[in-house]
């Protein structure tokens, strides 16, 4: 059994079984070593000979220690942890697990039994059980955030190939929540566990609803809430931004068009209205509209403009501005402001407009 103490800090001493269970099966192993914490949850289950033919496809032969190269990989992202896990494991299978943990392994003295990873302590709990065929039924149906903090080590320590008939069940499982809040780092996940499905939708869904980045760059907000970006890959990020520009560049250019267009309409010779007072009306609210939800800036052309939330929540803002007309006075006044104001809100919120809605 796995013993685990309160101690500050982001190390799991592994413990390994002596060399001489280099020797051993994974069958053997899996029946003789001491069962690491089971969880009590239920799930579908994998006989232990498929997972045995997915997680233990290559053989690896130990080689001499002095001739590995000892490298650790950068972590990608700290972890911090109150626990420090102490696991009593099999070096054969250890070292079978991935290149990473081989290269670790071998290059230590041949007396030595234990070995310090860094990572999440209960995460580590999971892969070990994983990699040794100990209580698997429950792996099955981890929360998004166990997912995400085994990716995290799988990234780190390159457990791909051994949790791949794992990684298949926690992306069917979580694929369909990518773009509902709170899944975010969905982007991080598909990236370590090489899967393409609700990316590019994730990607446009965050560019219409994420705020502006904070100072420091490490969260964005999403419909008033932070979201950590420290797990997402730097492109994803990088393109979420440059689209959520595009968006708000493309939503102000609109604005701004319609602005100069009630600007300039003319009076009696004009095709909008006959009337100069409908005219001047419909130009100061929309004017004193703006102003009020916090474009000034942009009816007046001083200073930079810069919206500081997200691209749905300035297209809600355009759509409630106030645009009122001689009708708002008198019922009888017909124009065709009104109507080119329709048209012009249902093109910001992605409605049909009135001439497509008759065809």
């Amino acid at each position: 059994m796995p013993s685990k103490r309160s101690n500050k800090g982001k190390v799991t001493p592994i413990t390994m079984g002596p060399t001489e269970d280099t020797s051993m099966s994974a069958e053997e192993v899996a029946s003789t070593s001491p069962k690491l914490a089971p969880r009590e949850e239920s799930g579908p289950k994998e006989d232990e000979a498929s997972a045995s033919e997915s997680c233990g496809s290559e053989e690896l032969s130990l080689p001499d220690s002095n001739n590995v190269e000892f490298a650790l990989p950068e972590p990608i992202l700290p972890i911090e942890s109150e626990v420090v896990g102490n696991y009593l494991v099999s070096r054969h299978v250890l070292i079978r697990s991935s290149t990473i943990i081989k290269s670790l392994v071998s290059s230590m003295p041949n007396d030595a039994h234990t070995v310090s990873l860094i990572g999440d302590s209960n995460a580590m709990n999971i892969v070990l059980r994983i990699i040794h065929f100990h209580s698997m039924d429950d792996v099955f149906n981890l929360t998004f955030e166990e997912v995400k903090k085994v990716a995290i080590l799988c990234d780190r320590y390159k457990w791909h190939n051994v949790l791949r008939p794992f990684t298949r069940a926690w992306l069917q499982k979580y694929a369909r929540k990518a773009l509902e809040p709170g899944f975010e780092d969905w982007l991080f996940v598909a990236k370590v566990f090489e899967c393409d499905l609700w990316v590019e939708d994730l990607l446009l869904v965050l560019a219409e609803q994420c705020g502006k980045p904070s100072p420091r760059g490490g969260f964005i907000h999403r419909k008033g809430v932070a979201v950590p970006t420290a797990l997402w890959p730097r492109h994803h990020l990088a393109k979420i931004l440059a689209r959520r520009q595009e968006k708000l560049d493309y939503l102000v250019e609109l604005l701004n068009q319609f602005k100069e267009f009630v600007k300039f309409s003319t009076g009696p010779s004009g095709t909008t209205c006959e009337s100069e007072v409908c005219l001047n009306l419909a130009n100061g609210s929309f004017n004193r509209s703006v102003r009020q939800c916090g474009m000034g800036q942009l009816i007046e052309g001083t200073g930079e403009w810069e919206w500081e939330g997200s691209v749905q929540e300035l297209r809600e803002e355009i759509c409630d501005l106030q645009f009122q007309t001689l009708s708002w006075v008198l019922p009888g006044h017909i124009c065709w402001l009104q109507s080119i104001w329709k048209n012009f809100v249902a093109r910001i919120c992605g409605m049909p407009t009135e001439e497509e809605e008759e065809e």
